[in-house]
């Protein structure tokens, strides 16, 4: 009955507006127009704390509940368990940090310009919520994929506060953290701890492996839509390399060992080269492997090529066990967003290597395994991975492909054993040997890529045939 009143009195309170409002409008010598000094300024919009509402008990009023008063804040930042290595083995595998780095972010966190709202008060002398408990919910939106409403449940703070405050961290992760723990090589002296596994395998000027890695973005604006769809996912996807544009070391000098009249010379190259798969341009900076070859010495060393270059494709799989949003998908709002937390996954990762000891450089090829990251921590798996990237079979690779469909065959000037198709070759560049034998050293980037390859793969033969190509191991095999 109240109700029904309440509503009667306020649509005749608006019925009556509208009619005063139009008996103005038609009076004469009505001015509509406003007097400047008689316009108030708008009151500023207050902003509305946002509570989490529960009754604490059957009978009980709704109130608030602080987030002081959550299982997290309880359990993880007021009074942990420190002493209990459970405890610290838990917090791990569901922060993915150790509690002390965990600390240590918090702290680096307070200290920045980016988080000053959350260090101060309100108006009336209320603290803002503890930073700890946002950046807990941080690194499990990371983490495991949760979603911020998730974190609300668990840490009685808004969703809207966990959002924005993930957009600063982000921000702080992608710049701060990545500038410190996500560092690249700038001359060959800083490249050299990066080269050796690839040394000893046989590949000596390898800076590394890299390929190229898809992140589902759900919230990709509509006009960018067309730009992120295609490749290996139906939805908007941003692809990301593990190395950036620009990295080719030009001062890079090694040596690769090459038959001339029945002896084993050497020769000097200069300028560093990436191993790559087949979808990348025919550069001499960017070694892919053979597509199709007859010959015994090649299928030898691209299988072995593939073989070291899944070292990105392990890189990849464990970044996005540890980060589950970027196997999941990125639910932040705008592609800058999704780079951030792509930065900062990174900057993470690198961190967690640092932690375990695994940035450490190799000794005689074996290092022992100090990592307190074990079996199946983060659940990485190889889900969505095709079972064909592993090796590619020699009887495929030994038969060329008869592109006739005539029905008629070749005529007497086709060999048809020598019928290939133009895009399964691999274009070898001719050059005079004689002409590039009075050079001191070669110039990598002058070279094209055939010609390259070529030499890699008779550096390589002469290595196998010495007995001299070893795989990198850093594992330490139990004498049993």
């Amino acid at each position: 009955m109240l109700y029904s009143r309440f509503i009667c009195d306020d649509v005749q309170a608006r019925t009556n507006a509208i009619l005063a409002q139009s008996d103005c409008l038609s009076t004469d010598g009505y001015d509509n127009t406003e007097d400047p000094e008689s316009v108030q300024s708008p009151q500023k919009k207050q902003r509305r704390r946002k509570y989490v509402m529960a009754r604490r008990n059957e009978d009980g009023l709704l109130e608030p509940i602080r987030c002081t008063e959550s299982f997290w804040y309880i359990y993880y930042v007021e009074n942990p368990l420190l002493e209990d290595e459970k405890f610290l083995k838990k917090f791990r595998i569901r922060f993915r940090l150790p509690y002390s780095n965990f600390e240590e972010l918090s702290a680096e966190c307070k200290a920045s310009n980016l988080f000053m709202r959350w260090m101060s008060c309100d108006a009336v002398g209320q603290k803002a919520t503890p930073i700890e408990l946002l950046v807990l919910g941080a690194l499990r939106y990371l983490g495991r994929g949760w979603t911020f409403d998730d974190i609300e449940e668990c840490t009685a703070v808004s969703q809207e506060v966990h959002r924005v405050f993930f957009g600063k961290f982000i921000e702080f992760s992608s710049t701060v953290l990545y500038n410190k723990y996500v560092v690249y090589p700038k001359n060959f002296e800083e490249a050299k701890d990066h080269m050796k596994e690839f040394t000893v395998a046989g590949l000596p000027g390898a800076l590394g492996s890299t390929d190229a890695t898809h992140i589902t973005t759900w919230q990709c604006e509509y006009n960018l839509r067309n730009n992120h769809l295609g490749g290996k996912s139906t939805s908007t996807t941003r692809s990301y390399n593990s190395i950036r544009d620009g990295d080719h070391l030009n001062d890079v000098e090694f040596e690769l060992f090459e038959r001339r009249h029945g002896h084993i010379i050497t020769i000097k190259y200069r300028g560093g080269y990436v191993i790559v798969d087949n979808g990348y341009l025919r550069w001499s900076a960017t070694v892919p492997p053979y597509k199709v070859t007859n010959k015994l010495t090649e299928i030898r060393w691209f299988k072995w090529v593939e073989s070291m270059r899944k070292d990105v494709e392990c890189a990849f799989g464990i970044l996005k066990g540890r980060w589950r949003i970027l196997k999941t998908g990125v639910r932040v709002q705008g592609v800058e967003s999704v780079d951030k937390v792509w930065l900062t996954c990174c900057a993470l990762h690198n961190w967690l290597l640092e932690i375990d000891g695994l940035d450490a450089g190799w000794q005689s090829r074996i290092l022992p395994l100090t990592s307190e990251w074990e079996g199946n921590l983060g659940e990485v798996d190889c889900e969505g991975l095709t079972q064909n990237v592993i090796l590619l079979t020699t009887a495929g690779a030994l038969q060329p492909r008869n592109y006739d469909t005539s029905g008629m065959g070749t005529g007497d000037d086709v060999n048809p054993t020598d019928e290939i198709h133009p895009a399964d070759l691999d274009n070898e560049d001719v050059y005079d040997d004689d002409a590039i034998y009075g050079e001191n050293i070669r110039q990598t980037s002058e070279l094209g890529l055939g010609y390259f390859r070529s030499r890699l793969v008779e550096h390589f033969d002469i290595l196998f045939k010495q007995n001299k190509i070893q795989w990198p191991a850093r594992r330490v095999r139990s004498q049993t």
